[in-house]
């Protein structure tokens, strides 16, 4: 509630909070085949960003990316990076 209005200022009071759930209430399971280049990274980080509870890299007979033994490390510090990022 806007209680007064300055030149240079606005006092406002706050009339109540509310409780926001942010976990998905369902399971969010995304099965995708990796992208090349940097798009990996950004692919997990949106996945963070909307909720989903597992990601499934897929490997299938016509992709071009083979993940590496390490990638999975690599993968786990991107999802805490980007759910630090966006809370």
């Amino acid at each position: 509630e806007v209680v007064a209005v300055g030149k240079r200022t606005v006092t406002l009071t706050v009339a109540a909070g509310e409780q926001v759930e942010r976990e998905c209430p369902f399971p969010l399971v995304v099965a995708a085949a990796l992208p090349k280049g940097d798009r990996l990274d950004f692919l997990i980080e949106k996945l963070v960003e909307l909720g989903a509870s597992e990601f499934v890299p897929l490997v299938t007979a016509r992709s071009v990316v083979r993940p590496k033994d390490t990638a999975a490390e690599k993968w786990e510090r991107a999802v805490v990076e980007a759910s630090k990022q966006c809370g």
